[in-house]
């Protein structure tokens, strides 16, 4: 969604693309159709921290000669193939709100290894200043000393941060592989997730947002997973998208839920969840039957 707003700031027109069957990132093979002669660049997101497949979406980028602009905002220490999210494309960019894995409270950065793109980054977050005058228009999105050393200080500790969140992980899979029903949103051997998000998808029999609140009601943390972005109300009403437009993304919408994980959870918590899980799943037959 972020990525979206800032493409209709500038004055662009966003062409959305659905997500991979079963999953929640851009599927490399349909960007083709969707490329013009009007078009710039594309804009992979690392869905919940889940590397988006940028092999392939580069070698699209090659042949069109596109600029690739990673919204790797949840993406933080994420791998594809070994190599971290974040230095595949011309820019990046990370998010340090408070519900990513590193924080200032709120803000992030860009990357990038283009000088003169740096250079017009830096100008354009303090009102267009460039050294001596103001060149161009700006913004006033400077990040604060106190959310820059708030950040400095997570830095040295995020390694092993990321290493306790995939152990937790590891061991949420194992307690919840004997739940038929329930699959766990997760990459390919490929990637290497962050586990920013823990993200189950439920079969359409399941009413997911029944689920939720089942969940909750039992002192369980749960939300909708995701949302398929072309269909919330400002694009769907500007554009007039429809679900058979994006029908993998209306999928993933409809079927994710996000489940806790946090550095205080323990395995005691997790068999509570997949007892309150199982639970709901029990009703849901019986009521079918």
């Amino acid at each position: 969604p972020a990525t979206a707003n800032v493409v209709e700031i500038v004055g662009a027109i966003p062409i959305f693309i659905d997500c991979q069957p079963g999953g929640v990132n851009i599927d490399p093979d349909r960007l083709a159709e969707h490329i013009g002669p009007r078009t710039k660049a594309i804009m992979p997101v690392h869905a919940f921290g889940i590397p988006a497949e940028m092999d392939a979406i580069r070698e699209v980028a090659r042949k069109y000669d596109l600029a690739v602009i990673e919204d790797a905002a949840c993406a933080l220490g994420s791998k594809y193939k070994g190599v971290k999210c974040g230095t595949f494309g011309d820019l990046a960019a990370f998010s340090f709100h408070p519900r990513k894995l590193l924080t200032t409270g709120e803000g992030g950065v860009v990357a990038t290894n283009d000088l003169f793109t740096a250079e017009t980054l830096r100008s354009l977050r303090n009102h267009g200043y460039d050294g001596d005058d103001y060149r161009r228009p700006g913004f006033n999105y400077r990040m604060t000393d106190f959310q820059a050393a708030l950040g400095i200080s997570q830095l040295g500790k995020l390694e092993p941060y990321l290493d306790k969140r995939k152990n937790l992980a590891k061991t949420f899979r194992s307690i919840l592989q004997d739940i038929e029903w329930l699959e766990i949103v997760e990459g390919n051997s490929e990637v290497e997730s962050n586990i920013q998000t823990f993200l189950i998808r439920v079969p359409d029999e399941v009413d997911r947002d029944a689920l939720i609140i089942h969940l909750v009601a039992n002192g369980i943390e749960a939300t909708i997973g995701t949302y398929c972005v072309p269909l919330t109300h400002y694009y769907r009403l500007r554009y007039g998208f429809t679900k058979s437009e994006f029908p993998e993304a209306y999928r993933a919408f409809r079927q994710c839920v996000s489940l806790p994980l946090h550095e205080a959870l323990g395995s005691k918590d997790m068999f509570r969840i997949a007892e309150a899980l199982k639970a709901f799943k029990g009703r849901a037959v019986e009521a079918r039957a």
